[in-house]
């Protein structure tokens, strides 16, 4: 099951997934849907969404990042079916740790268009976004992550996740 988010409230949408087993390493293999990240229950978009907007704007928190969620947009009446703003959090953690699938997104981009303007980007955080080396560690990952995404979709037609993200282990 997969979380979407319409209008401002949370939808609920039933979703097969596509798992194997090696019958040689014994290993299990899934298949995620274009739309869906491993592990997490909201759909690949809002994640995306969510944790850019955190990153990119100075003035946002978790909390008014995640705020809008659970609010009908006529009544302004609060629904049961909240994001918690820790969850931007933990989507960014998630993000920041896509190391290999950062390097190999680079490195494709790099074969296609040596050129691109994402290689001369660059990426100022906000130094009251982070307390610890480990964090801004995590969030440079993860806008890094953020700009080549759409660069990557204009040179090769297609998101990295969940393919590139899949080879490259989702590490």
């Amino acid at each position: 099951m997969f979380h979407v988010i319409i209008d401002s409230l949370v939808h609920t949408i039933e979703s097969f997934l596509g798992r194997w087993k090696c019958s040689l390493c014994k290993k299990t293999f899934t298949s995620y849907p274009e739309y869906a990240l491993p592990y997490k229950r909201y759909v690949k978009d809002h994640c995306l969404s969510f944790s850019q907007a955190y990153v990119k704007d100075d003035t946002e928190t978790y909390r008014s990042v995640s705020s809008a969620i659970g609010y009908t947009t006529r009544t302004q009446e609060i629904d049961n079916r909240m994001l918690a703003w820790s969850t931007v959090w933990r989507w960014l953690r998630f993000f920041g740790s896509l190391k290999y699938t950062l390097r190999n997104a680079f490195d494709l981009i790099r074969q296609a268009d040596p050129n691109s303007p994402v290689f001369r980007q660059m990426f100022p955080i906000y130094h009251g976004k982070y307390k610890s080396k480990q964090r801004k560690t995590s969030l440079d990952q993860s806008i890094q992550l953020f700009s080549a995404e759409p660069e990557y979709h204009r040179i090769f037609g297609h998101s990295f996740f969940p393919e590139l993200a899949t080879k490259s282990g989702w590490s």
